[in-house]
């Protein structure tokens, strides 16, 4: 549920926990603000946990994307590496030139898809 949704529910007549009474109040104890007071603790460490859980979340989200970043450079390397190869194999070897057309019509499409991503112009420099 949303803050404010939940903040909203909260009784607004009541002021923020916390608040102090004017020197010249004393602080009589009113029954009826008890449950008031103990439903807006309960939204409270609601929220925290809700706040906890998003942290939590994000923190696991942004060491994953670290994590597939890296393997996404390790790939377009990789994938470069096995351009130039291409490009450099003669054309007498088990390919024949066609085939080696092919196969460098694919790794020049496939590295010019990754490229969308700013990453791949690493690899887009590598090949071209």
């Amino acid at each position: 549920m949303p803050v404010g949704r939940r903040l909203a529910a909260a009784d607004p007549e009541e002021g923020p926990p916390g608040t102090s009474l004017a020197p010249d109040q004393t602080a009589a104890p009113d029954e009826s603000a008890l449950p008031d007071r103990l439903a807006l603790q309960e939204t409270v460490s609601g929220l925290q946990y809700e706040l906890a859980t998003a942290w939590t979340k994000h923190g696991k989200l942004a060491e994953e994307n670290v994590r597939l970043r890296e393997q996404l450079r390790v790939a377009q390397r990789s994938l470069a590496l096995a351009a130039e190869q291409v490009r450099s194999l003669p054309t007498g070897t088990n390919l024949n030139s066609r085939e080696v057309v092919v196969l460098q019509r694919l790794l020049t499409s496939a590295s010019a898809a990754d490229s969308t991503d700013d990453s791949g112009a690493e690899a887009s420099s590598l090949l071209g």
